[in-house]
């Protein structure tokens, strides 16, 4: 990967042992390193759905985009990433590590 900044246009990053795959068009992001410090792993959801996710984190800082992976059944997989608006939103729950959310306890990763 080259130390060079470049523009990517996308609607979805995961990242896949340290690779990123990137899918759709949308938001434009002057780096991809300035996108991953905005984004976070919120891992115990269970059932929880987007909205739930949103509502949670919402109260915490500005949410851009929540994306629950769901399985082939199209049932969620445990997990979710959240893309805030700041990156000092991010190191305040990573600070903070666990949470309630619809009383299930989750856990917040980078």
């Amino acid at each position: 990967m080259s130390s060079q900044p470049r523009s990517i246009r996308t609607s979805y990053v995961f990242g896949i042992d340290g690779g990123i795959i990137l899918r759709g068009a949308g938001h434009r992001y002057k780096t991809e390193h300035a996108l991953m410090r905005r984004k976070i792993f919120v891992g115990g959801i269970g059932p929880l759905g987007e909205r739930e996710i949103t509502n949670f984190f919402s109260k915490q800082g500005e949410v851009e985009s929540v994306e629950v992976l769901r399985g082939r059944d199209k049932q969620p997989r445990g997990f979710s990433f959240v893309i805030f608006k700041r990156a000092e939103t991010v190191q305040k729950l990573v600070a903070a590590r666990f949470f309630e959310i619809g009383n299930r306890p989750v856990e917040v990763r980078v």
